[in-house]
């Protein structure tokens, strides 16, 4: 899924932009070794690329690799001079599901991107036959421990809507390796995509 979520995420991404990559760490600096971190994909697409995280330890260590990321609490719109209207584009990649306030951080970063600018929010899809077939027959709901939610696509839409979005482009992404690929690459592949679908992907602009 990460390499097909790099791929749509710089389609919409241009090298005059100014991105904002929340939640740019990923838990661990040396991420940053992967080919799959999409946030060194943002920073050689463009022009300027400002991560954002509140992993203090890791924030440091990349800094002085040479990138540029800042401490921010996105439900408390803490970011450094708050940068009103300064983004073209905010990435949000695998984000909300974190989050203890996502309308908060909705809010904010409508404060942050540009009247023309596009939010990128991508999240697990619950519905993922995989998931199901956990809960099913192994009586497991396959969350990450730092989860406080899930979403599907009726209720991140209408989530996204209450606070003044409009979705530009929606998608199911598929599988990209690990279990259950085949399966569900052919379940997107007969049409079933809401089974087949690993993540939600949302491209989202201004009302």
């Amino acid at each position: 899924m990460e390499n097909k979520r790099i791929e749509r995420t710089l389609k919409y991404i241009n090298n005059n932009d100014l991105v904002l990559d929340l939640g740019c760490v990923h838990h661990d600096a040396n991420n940053y070794k992967r080919e799959d971190w999409i946030h060194k994909h943002i920073v050689k697409k463009a022009k300027k690329t400002v991560g954002a995280d509140i992993e203090v330890k890791e924030i440091e260590y990349l800094n002085q690799l040479g990138f540029d990321i800042r401490y921010c609490n996105i439900e408390e719109n803490d970011f450094p001079n708050k940068n009103k209207q300064a983004f073209n584009v905010i990435n949000a990649g695998e984000l909300i599901e974190h989050l203890a306030n996502p309308g908060k951080f909705l809010e904010h970063c409508k404060i942050m991107l540009k009247d023309d600018g596009i939010l990128i929010i991508s999240t697990p899809n619950v519905w993922n036959y995989y998931n199901l077939l956990s809960i099913v027959f192994r009586g497991k709901v396959p969350l990450h421990v730092q989860h406080t939610c899930w979403y599907d696509k009726k209720t991140l839409s209408q989530l996204v809507k209450r606070y003044g979005y409009r979705i530009q482009y929606f998608e199911y992404l598929p599988m990209s390796g690990g279990k259950g690929t085949f399966v569900g690459n052919l379940l997107q592949l007969i049409k079933l995509k809401m089974l087949g679908g690993e993540a939600l992907f949302f491209v989202l602009t201004k009302k």
